[in-house]
């Protein structure tokens, strides 16, 4: 049955203020999520990334125990160019 106050009989006055500074903090975190978010779904949306490379040669390779892959330099070209245009760096 409530009697009409937030809180709980047993609750100390203690108990109410780590309350009170625990709902001030998540409000605070919640904040702070909501802000980023908005900021992340308003970020350009027009600017799309370039299509990825087709990698014809790319082949699954273990060498030494050590798995990995391989490519020709023609699919390295066109993987060096992707990054450059995704980047803008070009790796030196």
């Amino acid at each position: 049955m409530w009697t009409g106050t937030l809180w709980p009989p047993v609750f100390s006055v203690w108990q109410k203020r780590c309350a009170r500074r625990c709902m001030r903090c998540a409000a605070g975190v919640c904040a702070i999520a909501l802000v980023l978010t908005a900021q992340a779904c308003s970020w350009n949306s027009s600017e799309e990334l370039p299509t990825l490379p087709v990698l014809t040669s790319l082949q699954r390779l273990t060498l030494d125990g050590t798995p990995g892959v391989w490519m020709d330099s023609d699919d390295a070209g066109r993987l060096a160019v992707w990054i450059y245009d995704v980047t803008e760096e070009d790796g030196r």
